[in-house]
């Protein structure tokens, strides 16, 4: 039994693709800037990137897990989905456009057993996803901001 989830979401920051990629490529850095409401913990690091894994729990849902699976700086950056309860893939992508970077996140999965099963016809899935995917993107672009000015200003302030 399962449930298909798809969505994809994306929103234009006003940054240069290399100044996005270090943000997503540093899963080690994600619980300094993932939403709170998603729980994130990082299970798993490696210096390629490939293999990091970080393990979720969305507010009111189950945990699940995502693997680096790929990365082509700075523009991609594919996910395994694992787990027993969401399996699939997801994948960042950020494409220069006039005035910043669309970053999209496009996530293909299958949700399984009968609970999922159950909540596929009670809730509308992608939506919830993309509902949390907004904070993230908004999550995102505030740390972007936040490192893009910290490595302008130099160690005197001026």
């Amino acid at each position: 039994m399962t449930t298909p989830i798809r969505a994809v979401d994306e929103r234009v920051l006003p940054f240069a693709p290399d100044q996005i990629w270090p943000v997503l490529a540093d899963v080690n850095g994600y619980p300094q800037w993932y939403p709170p409401s998603l729980h994130l913990h990082v299970r798993a690091v490696t210096a390629a990137g490939i293999g990091s894994e970080v393990e979720l729990r969305p507010r009111g849902g189950r945990a699940f897990r995502c693997r680096v699976e790929s990365l082509e700086a700075p523009r991609r950056l594919r996910l395994r989905y694992p787990g027993d309860f969401i399996v699939g893939t997801g994948e960042w992508r950020l494409d220069a456009v006039p005035g910043g970077t669309r970053v999209t996140y496009e996530m293909d999965v299958v949700a399984t057993g009968r609970l999922a099963l159950l909540l596929g016809w009670l809730l509308p899935l992608g939506k919830i996803h993309s509902k949390f995917m907004r904070e993230v993107l908004e999550s995102l672009e505030r740390e972007t901001g936040r490192r893009v000015v910290h490595r302008t200003v130099s160690p005197t302030g001026n």
